[in-house]
C-alpha cells in the first residue's frame, strides 16, 4: 500500500510540473502580445487625450477618419484569451481513492475524504462496508462519505431501483427473516444457558446443527452475490463519476460565458460615448439622419384611410375616387395598347392575295 500511495505521488507531482510548465509557457506568450500592443494602445491614449483636453469640434470632424481607423485597427487586433488559471487542475484525492480500492475492499466513492467535519472514525465508512449498512441504517440515516443523509422511504425505492435493486432484494428479504430467528435463538440460548446451570437439563443437539445449517447456506447465497453487487455497484459509482465531470465542465462553460458576457457589457459601456459623440456630429452634418423619412403618397393615403372609421362618408368617398382613377389608369393602358396594335396593322405590307381580292371587290363595285 505505501508502495503504492508513493507510486500515485511521484505520478501526481510529474503530472504537476508538466501542467505548470505548460501554463508557464502559455503566460509568457500572452505577456508577448501585451507587450507588442503597449504603441499602439498609447497612441490611441495620446490622440484621446489631446482630443479630450485641447482640440475643437472642427479637428474632431477633421481627424475623425483617422482616430476611426486607429480605434479599428486596435480593436481587429487578436489577443487571445488566457485559456489558463493559476489555479492546478490534478485531483489528488481521487487518484488516492482509486489507489486505494485494491487494498480496502470498496470503491473509492465509500471512503472518508472529509476531515475538517470533526466526526469520530466510529461514525465513518472506511473499511469493508456491506451495502445494507450503507443504504440503510437502525436509526433511519446513512453515513456516505462522511456525510449524514436522512433517507425516506420514497429515496430508500429510488435507491434500490434496477439490478442492483433486484440483487439487494435476493438478500434482504431472507436477512429479515435470519433475522427474526436470531432473536428467537438469542432468547432460546439464554434458556438453554438457564436450563445447563440452574436445571441442568440436557441441550438437543439437532435444532442448533439445523440453525447452523440455514445461516451457512445464507452466507453462501450472500458469497455468490457479492461480486456481482461489487461490479453493479462499480458501474453506478463510474457513472456518478462521469456525471460530476460532465456538471463541472458545463459550470466551467458556464463561468467562461458570464466573463464573456461581462466583457462585451464594459465594451459596450465604453463605446456608448463615442457613439453619442458619432451621432451628434452627425446630425449636425446631415439633418436628413436625424429625421424620418416623408412616407410615401400611397402610404399617406393608406394612413389616412386607416384613421378614419369604417363607416365614414370620407373614406367611402376616398375608396371610390382610389377605385376611379385605377380605372382611368386601366383604360389608358388598354387604349395605348390598343393604339399600338393599329399602328402595327398598319405598318405591315399587303400580300399578294389581299391584292387580288381587293380588285375584286372594286370590280364588282364597278359592274354595280
Amino acid at each position: 500500500m505505501t508502495d503504492t500511495l508513493l507510486t500515485v505521488r511521484d505520478r501526481l507531482l510529474k503530472k504537476l510540473d508538466e501542467e505548470m510548465d505548460i501554463r508557464i509557457q502559455h503566460f509568457r506568450e500572452q505577456m508577448r502580445q501585451l507587450t507588442s500592443l503597449q504603441p499602439t494602445i498609447r497612441l490611441c491614449l495620446l490622440s484621446a487625450s489631446i482630443f479630450c483636453s485641447s482640440a475643437s469640434k472642427l479637428d474632431f470632424l477633421q481627424c475623425y477618419t483617422d482616430l476611426l481607423k486607429r480605434i479599428q485597427s486596435l480593436i481587429s487586433m487578436q489577443c487571445e484569451k488566457p485559456q489558463y488559471t493559476g489555479e492546478l487542475t490534478v485531483n489528488s484525492r481521487e487518484e488516492f481513492n482509486r489507489a486505494l480500492e485494491p487494498f480496502l475492499g470498496l470503491s473509492s466513492f465509500l471512503l472518508c475524504t472529509s476531515v475538517s467535519n470533526g466526526s469520530d472514525g466510529n461514525e465513518r465508512n472506511c473499511g469493508a462496508i456491506s451495502p445494507k449498512n450503507s443504504f440503510v441504517k437502525r436509526s433511519g440515516s446513512s453515513v456516505v462519505n462522511g456525510c449524514q443523509l436522512l433517507l425516506s422511504k420514497y429515496q430508500l425505492v429510488v435507491d434500490l431501483a434496477g439490478a442492483f435493486g433486484e440483487q439487494f432484494t435476493k438478500v434482504e428479504t431472507p436477512l429479515q427473516q435470519y433475522n427474526h430467528e436470531m432473536t428467537k435463538l438469542g432468547k432460546k440460548v439464554q434458556e438453554l444457558q438457564r436450563d445447563l446451570t440452574l436445571r441442568r437439563c440436557i441441550i438437543e443437539k439437532d435444532s442448533m446443527t439445523d440453525l447452523i445449517h440455514r445461516v451457512g447456506q445464507h452466507s453462501a447465497v450472500v458469497s455468490d452475490l457479492q461480486p456481482q453487487l461489487q461490479q453493479i455497484w462499480q458501474e453506478e459509482l463510474d457513472r456518478v463519476r462521469r456525471q460530476q465531470v460532465l456538471f463541472r465542465e458545463k459550470i466551467e462553460e458556464i463561468i467562461t460565458l458570464r466573463e464573456k458576457a461581462c466583457h462585451i457589457v464594459n465594451a459596450a459601456k465604453q463605446f456608448k460615448p463615442y457613439a453619442v459623440c458619432l451621432a451628434a456630429v452627425t446630425s449636425v452634418i446631415d439633418h436628413k439622419r436625424c429625421h424620418k423619412p416623408d412616407p410615401a403618397p400611397m402610404e399617406t393615403i393608406c394612413q389616412q384611410i386607416n384613421t378614419l372609421e369604417p363607416d365614414s362618408q370620407q373614406r367611402i368617398e376616398a375608396i371610390e375616387k382610389e377605385e376611379q382613377n385605377r380605372r382611368l389608369v386601366q383604360d389608358q393602358k388598354r387604349r395605348e395598347e390598343q393604339m399600338k396594335i393599329a399602328a402595327v396593322k398598319k405598318s405591315l405590307k399587303t400580300t399578294k392575295e389581299q391584292k387580288r381580292l381587293m380588285k375584286k371587290s372594286t370590280d364588282g363595285k364597278c359592274v354595280l
